[in-house]
């Protein structure tokens, strides 16, 4: 069976579930305007890809709809034109555009056998939300290696920091930590000038690959789920750190409330990415 048949097969199988919509993401390729007039056209292009490996996901079914007022729906069917490229044709509903959702026709298992379902993929650079809200993907970080050790992520060889000015930075890119190459991020945990009595802190500078255009967000957690890293200054510091589009450096503060092995996830439009570190210091 070709690729594109398979993938066909697999999104059928697994509509409602979280992997599939997790796996592949959609992005919209042409304006959406907000304040569009009820009852006229839009051409929207968009493509699919999956998440993990970039490759683009093509499939029969695909569809776009818009959501208006007072439960107006307006929906119209994908043509593919390319591999994981689609285009539609939509009418725009009663009251204007709420919502826009890409989805996929398919078929649910449920116990009383199956029945139609469908299938709807995150938008990732959705014009009616923040741009935020798409970049808030599930966390999944890497768990613990052999008797618990901590598998840190090395350092970047390819890319040419000294291009920039900066520092070799560390993981897979387009977004890095610059300053430790060898696993560790030391962490002061003593009163000092952003009060890290509870929360131990730590400077790290962040760096966007300029071949990058969208928003990065930054969060983190513990490989054994206990704490969550935190950022910058507070009382109670940020969860995220929010690098919008067109950063290219970024000085932050990481926030540690006790020693161990972590994990940033960092997520954009096309990439969500790990860095796994050492927490260490006193």
């Amino acid at each position: 069976m070709k690729r594109v048949g398979l993938l066909i097969v697999l999104a059928l199988v697994a509509v409602g579930s979280a992997g599939a919509k997790n796996n592949v993401e959609a992005t919209l390729l042409s304006a959406i305007p907000k304040q569009a007039a009820p009852g006229s056209t839009l051409r929207v292009e968009w493509r699919l890809a999956e998440l993990d490996s970039g490759r683009p996901f093509g499939a029969g079914g695909v569809f776009l709809r818009l959501l208006g007022a007072h439960g107006a729906v307006s929906t119209a069917v994908a043509t593919e034109t390319r591999p994981g490229r689609f285009v539609a044709t939509v009418v725009v509903p009663a009251g204007g555009i709420r919502r826009v959702r890409i989805g996929l026709h398919g078929f649910a298992s449920t116990p009383q056998g199956t029945k139609p379902g469908d299938l709807f993929f995150r938008i990732v650079n959705d014009p009616l939300v923040d741009v935020w809200t798409p970049l808030r993907r599930q966390l999944q970080v890497p768990t613990l290696g052999p008797n618990g050790s901590c598998p840190v992520t090395g350092s970047a060889d390819k890319f040419n920091f000294a291009r920039y000015g900066v520092a070799r930075g560390v993981g897979p890119g387009p977004a890095y930590p610059i300053g430790w190459g060898d696993g560790t991020i030391a962490i002061t945990w003593r009163r000092n000038d952003v009060d890290a009595t509870l929360w131990g802190v730590a400077k790290v500078l962040w760096f966007v690959d300029p071949a990058y255009r969208g928003p990065v967000l930054v969060r983190g957690i513990g490989l054994d789920n206990s704490y969550r890293v935190r950022f910058d200054r507070g009382r109670i510091p940020p969860t995220e750190l929010r690098l919008p589009e067109g950063t290219k450096d970024r000085p932050s503060y990481v926030r540690i409330r006790k020693p161990g092995c972590y994990a940033f996830q960092i997520d954009g439009w096309t990439f969500s990415r790990s860095i796994v570190f050492r927490a260490a210091g006193g």
